[in-house]
């Protein structure tokens, strides 16, 4: 079975499907025989709904703390007749999970395909959840190193992180893209580091790297460059909503909160508005620098 370290956590990951194998092929480790994290893949087209309490009941994704002994979670994504279609089951610690999806969905886009997409999400899920147990969070960004400085550019969907990403690659050289969407940042030996990770959005930018978070910056679209540093409460305000939080569970989200707290305490927090030119390119640098 593969190994795989991401964020310097061990994961091993049996499946079949060969975009997930390509997809993690960056994380490959040579260190067998130990994973904090062992996820099994599986194609099943019927999925079976476990006994449990429905804690989270949106849409489409649904949520069930489960009956049995082992405790832990099944979280499944629904067609809008109510279909289960692709699904995560942990145990109370999610070191242990696995992935089911459906294999015959199809798109109407020729370019892509639902099976992989949702295996992959999916994958991301249990991820996500088991490291909040090692003072973890996944944060809605796109991060790059810069002469050995890790910056995550954060705002909602579509504010132009992506865009902002590629002036930095234009204008600065040596500029690397960590991760174009769902980066970890990790508390190690008492300080935030920024780690790549396979689950890029859109994007396939991202690299198999953990440097040391320099700064957090909030972009938002403007028609003159500026920058200023905030303050811890703005800084909640601003970053809280771009966390890919554990509602499901109290217990996780006194994690993520705890983690998210130690993070702001050792990291500055910016707010840039900007246009997409080198100017604000030059604002973040003089603040990094």
């Amino acid at each position: 079975m593969p190994y795989y370290q991401i964020a310097d956590i061990s994961m091993s990951v049996e499946t079949s499907n060969q975009y997930i194998i390509d997809r993690l092929k960056t994380f490959l480790s040579q260190d067998i025989g130990h994973a904090d994290l062992t996820v099994e893949m599986q194609v099943q087209d019927d999925i079976q709904l476990p006994m449990g309490e429905i804690v989270s009941d949106e849409i489409t994704m649904k949520w069930i703390k489960k009956n049995s002994a082992q405790g832990g979670y099944f979280a499944y994504l629904t067609t809008p007749t109510g279909r289960p279609i692709a699904a995560v089951d942990s145990d109370s610690h999610w070191t242990r999970c696995k992935v089911f999806y459906q294999g015959d969905i199809i798109s109407s886009d020729v370019n892509v395909n639902p099976p992989d997409i949702l295996s992959l999400q999916f994958l991301g899920i249990a991820f996500r959840n088991y490291i909040l147990f090692r003072d973890s969070v996944v944060l809605h960004a796109s991060c790059i190193e810069y002469q050995g400085k890790g910056i995550a550019f954060s705002a909602p969907s579509g504010t132009g992180k992506s865009t902002h990403v590629s002036l930095w690659e234009q204008y600065k050289g040596g500029t690397r893209v960590i991760n174009d969407d769902a980066p970890v940042i990790r508390m190690m030996d008492g300080k935030p580091i920024l780690c790549g990770t396979p689950w890029s959005g859109s994007s396939d930018k991202y690299l198999n790297v953990n440097v040391p978070l320099t700064a957090i910056v909030i972009l938002e679209r403007d028609s003159k460059n500026s920058i200023r540093f905030l303050n811890s409460a703005e800084s909640v305000t601003g970053l809280l909503p771009r966390l890919l939080l554990p509602y499901h569970d109290a217990e996780l989200m006194e994690l993520a909160i705890s983690t998210f707290e130690k993070i702001l305490a050792g990291t500055p927090v910016y707010h840039l508005k900007c246009r997409p030119d080198v100017e604000a390119v030059e604002l973040v640098y003089q603040c990094i620098k």
